[in-house]
Order: C-alpha cells, then structure tokens, then sequence
C-alpha cells in the first residue's frame, strides 16, 4: 500500500511560529505532527510514504533522513506548493504506482494507526473515513444505508443527517484517470475531485472510525488542545514520547537538579507535564496542567505556565502568566 502525506504548505494560521518552524514539524507530545503521521501510515500497512514538501523544504527534507520506520519514505519537491495542497498532490501522481491503492492524508491530521487499517484492509476500492459518534461543522458527508458516499460538501453548521469525515482517502489510480487541470490550479482541490468522482456516477465508501482517536490540527488552538488531551490519556499515543512525563497524580517541588531538568528554589512541576532534555526552570515558577517542554527550555523566575507548549531552545521570560500557548525560540507567542 503507497502512502502519500502533503506536508508542503506554509502554515499561515499558525504565522509567527511557521516562519522559522514549518507546521509539520511543531510539536505534539514533543514528537513532530508529521512524525505520529509517518509512524501511523507506517505501523497501518503502508509500505512507501511519499510526502509532498515545498515551504522550508530544506528543514523538510532534513527531518525526513533522519526518520528511521520500516517504510521507505520519498520526499517529492513539490515546485508549485504556494498554489495549494492540490498542486502538491500533482506532483507525487508521477511516482505512484498503477497497480496498487494509495492512501491520502494531509500533514496536519492526527490519527491513530487502526483507524487508518480500517482504509487499507477494506475491500472497496475507494473509501473516506467518518466519524459516527461526533457531531461538527466543516467537512461533511451523506450516506445511503449501505454507507455509500452520496453527497461530499463544507457546512458552517451541524446537520442532523451528515457526518464529519475525516481527511483521509483510500483511492484506486482509476480515480487519476478523470480529467485534471493542466498547471496550477487554486481553486481545483482533492475535495474537488471527489465531489466530480461523484457527480460522474463514482462510487466511494463511507467507513465509520472505531476509535476517536483523530484530529484535525488546523489553528494553534487545536494543538493545544491535542496535546492536553494526550497527556491526560484521553487519546494514549501509539508510541511512547521522548522526555520524561509526570503523570497527573504527581509533581516535583525545586531545588531539584537532575541530569535533564534544574527546577528552581520554591518551583513545582504539577502533571500532567512532558518535558524534554536539558530544561531549565527558575525560582517561584509553577509548570501545570498539560504543558509541554521542548528540549533546552529555559524558563526564567516567577513565572506561569498551564496548557503551554514550547519548541526546543525557547527562553520564557520572568513574571509572565501563560495560559494555551506555543511559543518558539525566537520570541513569536500563540495563544
């Protein structure tokens, strides 16, 4: 089974933290969005993973040689990515084989292993993921009885008989068969094509998830929400993240200094916390309630953190109270 990621956008809803940090490679549970990606297409089945890269392609690049998975994983340059996600996908389609499936995800879904098992081991040819227990605006499909796929649209609002999918799509090359635009497209979209897959009279499958275990991580918002929910167990990651986690149900109280972590005179680290190596905590702070400390963090005195995030080698300044923030190591705060 192919895999594809498209992971060449600029991130701009997450602008000042992209222009130094491409957003598949902010943190959740201090591993890179892109990372929990690769590994659940990987341990699902999918024995190459094309990931479609453009802004910052370099640092893309970069962290894609250094990704040790049983799956061969390509970085395909995607030279006309500022036109969108469906320029991206343009340019993997030459490397795919026409013998087998792929599956398409964008970078920035968080989704467990077994749900995208379900894609790969269903016998229809084309398949999308819903969701049967969440209610919620954005993308949505309808269905006959059989859970075929009869309406694909956007809705600002909840409808009763629709479900949210998930923006992962199991395809047969046939579906690349349609006509496509030649060059740059903005206003052509994956979501396009599937909707033209179902007015020609193309069938896709609806699949419900067995386990809630996704997200779309579309705004800082939903990052911060994620990784809270993952360090209080909500959602237990599929691999066990790097760094040294406190559970809810305990703390650390300073002067503490241990081979990854100084903690302050009269400063408490209250779990659920993940923080990485080498992090610095000054006197009078209080780290709480699901943050979590990238590797060389250095927080200064009389400062308070709940629900933070911070990339490696960010410095958070004395007397300050954050609350549901990212923050990098060149000063840019998302709240």
């Amino acid at each position: 089974m192919q895999g594809i990621i498209l992971a060449s956008g600029r991130g701009e809803r997450f602008w000042p933290l992209t222009e130094y940090t491409p957003k598949p490679l902010l943190p959740l549970v201090n591993l890179p969005l892109l990372e929990h990606l690769l590994s659940a297409l990987s341990e699902a089945g999918c024995t190459e993973i094309y990931v479609s890269i453009g802004y910052a392609a370099d640092q893309m690049h970069d962290f894609l040689s250094t990704i040790e998975l049983p799956s061969a994983i390509t970085p395909v340059l995607a030279e006309d990515w500022e036109y969108g996600p469906f320029a991206s996908f343009q340019a993997v389609i030459p490397y795919l084989s026409t013998d087998e499936p792929f599956i398409l995800v964008p970078t920035d879904l968080y989704v467990s292993p077994q749900n995208l098992q379900l894609l790969i081991s269903t016998p229809s040819p084309m398949a999308m993921l819903f969701d049967p227990q969440k209610k919620q605006s954005g993308s949505q499909v309808k269905m006959n009885r059989s859970n075929q796929i009869t309406e694909l649209f956007q809705s600002k609002t909840i409808l009763p008989e629709a479900f949210p999918n998930l923006p992962a799509l199991r395809a047969m090359p046939k579906f690349l068969d349609q006509p496509l635009p030649e060059g740059p497209n903005i206003s052509y979209t994956v979501f396009t094509m599937l909707q033209h897959w179902l007015a020609e009279g193309g069938e896709i499958q609806g699949i419900p998830i067995t386990t809630t275990a996704w997200a779309d991580v579309d705004t800082p918002h939903d990052l911060v929400r994620l990784n809270h929910y993952l360090l209080t167990d909500g959602w237990p990651p599929y691999q066990r993240p790097p760094g040294r986690f406190i559970p809810a149900d305990k703390s650390l109280e300073g002067p503490l200094e241990t081979a990854n972590l100084i903690l302050g005179r009269h400063s408490q680290i209250q779990g659920p916390v993940l923080f990485g190596a080498h992090v610095q905590v000054g006197e009078n702070c209080l780290i709480r309630d699901g943050s979590t400390l990238g590797d060389n963090t250095v927080i200064q005195s009389n400062s308070e953190l709940a629900q933070c995030i911070t990339l490696p080698h960010t410095q958070v300044p004395s007397n300050v109270d954050l609350r549901a923030a990212v923050l990098d190591a060149h000063g840019s705060i998302l709240h």
